[in-house]
């Protein structure tokens, strides 16, 4: 079993101006992943919206003070 050392909370609020991927619809449909170490945590997917609001909160075990975050 790994051990860790704390925990991260990791705020995501907000996208302002994103660029739209369906070029169809003029659209995307967003949403934010934060991996740490192995883990691998995401936000909910905001439907057809290029300013989503989230106002999550995700958490994370950290294992080590050295590992790397990705966001």
């Amino acid at each position: 079993m790994e051990q860790y050392i704390g925990l991260l909370k990791v705020g995501v609020i907000k996208g302002t101006n994103l660029v739209a991927t369906d070029f169809l619809s003029s659209a995307t449909d967003p949403y934010v992943v934060v991996s740490l170490g192995n883990q691998t945590v995401k936000t909910r997917t905001v439907k057809k919206n290029l300013n989503p609001e989230w106002n999550d909160e995700l958490t994370l075990a950290v294992p080590s003070p050295n590992t790397e975050l990705k966001v």
